[in-house]
């Protein structure tokens, strides 16, 4: 996600006059009800500003009423829906030259905020107009957004602090400096990566679920994944062409290079990051197995080289990453053994590693990517 100011030269009641004032002689009878609500409308941005500042958004009851239902004194939902639709976004209305294209012109140029790569090309209702027509014009509830996170979000609720997406008008700290955003490879010879988060361990709960929400919410697994594995047969491409050796340590210093370049130092939780250290830790394992076979050590299968399952040493090299191919042998059988959890005493309920179950199965132990933590 990236962290954006929020419009704050905009006040809210006063984008709303902007609007209803624009709405023509013919539809004097529409206007005139509409004029007659702006004070609920300010009671409404009130309500809405004094969540937004204490992050509590969730806590406004969603209005599942019709179209056509009454919303405010004499003014439908639908009509209410229209100030935005009719007034705000059209070409060549003055609210769309003076308001809505300043909000989305700052920041044009720049990736979405909710996904981090897409071209921002709209506003997204951070609270949706269908459920919260009070605020379909309010300046802090207008997210720029690319096409296809405006689409995924849709019309969804959040009822409890966990439910909701990040906010990037008000979501800084922990979610822009620290880092949850991870990838591995998964089949480089198909060009797959697999993305996935992961959270420091001094997070709370809500933090990650939010995270959580907002990763499967905007299906952020596969589009990076997607992004990755065009990224790939560019990258492989132009190695293929500058590093014909194909030397492990080249193409290692190659990407640390590239990843420099392109990475911006301020999103730790871009797709490109992750991807490239991926790739990184992927050649470097490669050296490691190597290493190993050359010295007739053969690569542990059980920690993957790693000599760590967990935290702790692996209970099958000890450490060391590797073992003779006889001992190995040997210990064959408990290669895939379920992990025994070392974070929690006794499989505690709370525990985010084991979920309660004292031990994690091996191939979950790798989906998971806690070996990461």
């Amino acid at each position: 996600m990236r962290k954006l100011e929020p419009p704050l030269e905009f006040y809210s009641i006063n984008v709303y006059k902007y609007c209803i004032y624009s709405i023509g002689s013919q539809k004097v009878e529409l206007r005139n009800r509409l004029v007659a609500i702006i004070s609920d409308m300010e009671r409404a941005a009130l309500e809405y500003e004094s969540n937004f500042t204490t992050n509590t958004l969730y806590t406004i009851a969603p209005n599942n009423s019709k179209k056509k239902d009454i919303f405010f004194d004499g003014v439908t939902k639908e009509e209410l829906l229209d100030v935005y639709n009719k007034q705000l976004v059209p070409p060549g209305k003055k609210a769309r030259t003076y308001i809505y294209d300043k909000i989305i012109g700052t920041h044009l140029f720049f990736d979405c905020p909710s996904c981090g790569f897409g071209e921002v090309e709209n506003l997204d209702h951070y609270l949706s107009k269908s459920h919260f027509p009070q605020f379909v014009v309010h300046p802090l509830n207008l997210i720029p957004s690319c096409g296809p996170c405006n689409k995924k979000k849709g019309h969804r609720i959040a009822t409890t602090a966990e439910m909701q997406v990040l906010n990037p008008y008000i979501d800084h700290g922990i979610f822009i400096t620290d880092r949850w955003l991870f990838a591995r490879v998964d089949d480089l010879s198909q060009f797959r990566f697999a993305y996935s988060v992961r959270f420091p361990l001094n997070w709370d709960d809500v933090s990650k679920s939010r995270v959580k929400n907002h990763f499967e919410t905007f299906t952020l697994s596969s589009r990076y994944s997607k992004k990755a594995g065009i990224k790939y047969v560019e990258l492989k491409d132009s190695m293929d062409k500058h590093l014909p050796s194909h030397s492990y340590t080249e193409i290692i210093e190659k990407l640390k290079s590239q990843m420099k370049d392109e990475c911006h130092i301020k999103h730790v939780n871009s797709w490109l990051r992750a991807f490239y250290e991926a790739l990184i830790e992927f050649y470097e394992s490669k050296i490691t197995q190597h290493s190993c076979i050359s010295s007739g050590i053969q690569f542990c299968r059980r920690c993957r080289g790693s000599g760590m399952l967990l935290g702790s040493s692996c209970n099958i090299c000890y450490g060391a990453g590797g073992l003779s191919g006889t001992r190995l042998d040997e210990l064959s059988h408990i290669i895939d053994e379920p992990i025994s959890c070392t974070k929690c005493m006794l499989g505690e309920s709370s525990c985010i590693f084991c979920r309660g179950r004292g031990s994690i199965p091996i191939e979950e132990y790798w989906s998971r990517g806690l070996d990461l933590q």
